[in-house]
């Protein structure tokens, strides 16, 4: 019964992942009956240095790159996001520090069990091929927004992204799970120089920060203020 209610959660996930949506049901419940349900707690460490897809189903992780003497927030992935891919898939593993940020519940996919079904399924590997690109890009697309583009602009665009990982029904609100040091580290700024972009943004009724959260009032112009199209972390 257990189990049955872990699939029925992640294939929910799923179907609602701007990274996994466009798969059809066959493919969707085929990937949600490989999935492991975990739950960690706040500030737990999930130890994505091994073989295993891991997908966010409720709460958020925090992904940090180890420095020399301190660690930079590379990104906040929400619900509907993954990381851990071409780990999964034998090619090394992944680079990044992960942490849960408040309590979360990750599907977790077993790599051995995922080449699997893609051998089986050669046809998938189109679909992750993309993937696999579409992580390149919103990489380089970050690196981009990061050099060009004013701050209040590449904040709008972050907290956009991050947010777009999981469906969004009309009207809603999302709340992110990010502090204002998560979001300086992204967007590579100073503290200060974010509060006082989050502080415009809120003034302007757009943006609601909380303690370790930040709250999206309207999404309409939010997006009409990002200037461009923004991808989904």
């Amino acid at each position: 019964m257990q189990r049955r209610a872990d699939f029925g959660r992640i294939r929910l996930a799923l179907a609602r992942s701007a990274h996994f949506k466009q798969l059809n049901a066959v493919a969707l419940d085929r990937l949600a009956g490989l999935g492991r349900l975990r739950h960690a707690r706040n500030g737990e460490r999930l130890p994505a240095d091994n073989q295993r897809l891991w997908i966010v189903v409720d709460g958020a992780v925090r992904l940090t790159a180890r420095l020399a003497h301190r660690q930079k927030v590379h990104a906040v992935l929400g619900r509907g996001s993954y990381f851990g891919l071409a780990a999964a898939l034998g090619e090394g593993a992944f680079p990044l520090d992960v942490h849960a940020a408040g309590p979360t519940d990750v599907a977790v996919i077993d790599g051995a069990r995922l080449r699997g079904i893609l051998q089986a399924h050669p046809s998938l590997w189109r679909y992750v091929a993309a993937l696999a690109y579409g992580r390149l890009r919103l990489a380089l697309g970050a690196m981009e927004d990061n050099r060009l583009r004013p701050l209040v602009e590449r904040v709008i665009r972050r907290l956009l992204g991050h947010a777009s990982s999981y469906a969004i029904v009309e009207g809603e609100q999302p709340e992110l799970r990010m502090t204002q040091a998560d979001l300086a580290g992204m967007v590579d700024a100073g503290r200060s120089r974010i509060n006082v972009a989050l502080g415009q943004l809120a003034a302007d009724g757009l943006i609601r920060a909380g303690y370790r959260t930040i709250t999206l009032l309207d999404l309409p112009r939010l997006r009409s203020l990002a200037g461009g199209e923004v991808e989904a972390f």
